[in-house]
């Protein structure tokens, strides 16, 4: 079997070759994902490229029993979602809540973070 993936204007293209045991002819076989309308236009086609995978690859992704391959689609960037852990973790423990300015949360943060703790910020890319 054959898989061609092509990106789309609005979606993904699944093509799939598929060699018939019978004879030696092949056929092709074409499926859309179409992106979802979603705020993010990078987490609405990394979601309809992992549906595309999905169905190209059922068979190797992880079961219940099986291991396999894995894969998660993230609405929001590392970065993002470690600046709400922190958040939510001082919050509950007591501790004051961060005021990040709304033009670019993740550069304050990073101003910010190394006095906290003496710890050290996580690298991101």
């Amino acid at each position: 079997m054959k898989v061609t993936i092509i990106r789309a204007q609005n979606g993904w293209i699944l093509e799939e070759e598929i060699e018939h045991e019978f004879d030696e002819n092949c056929s092709v076989t074409q499926q859309v994902f179409e992106d979802e309308e979603h705020p993010s236009q990078s987490y609405s086609e990394a979601n309809s490229l992992a549906n595309l995978l999905w169905s190209a690859f059922q068979l190797h992704y992880q079961s219940k029993w099986e291991g396999g391959i894995t894969l998660d689609v993230h609405e929001k960037g590392r970065e993002e979602e470690f600046i709400e852990e922190y958040e939510e973790e001082r919050y509950e423990a007591g501790e004051y809540k961060i005021s990040l300015p709304d033009a670019n949360p993740a550069d304050a943060f990073r101003d910010f973070y190394p006095i906290v703790d003496d710890d050290q910020m996580p690298e991101t890319d």
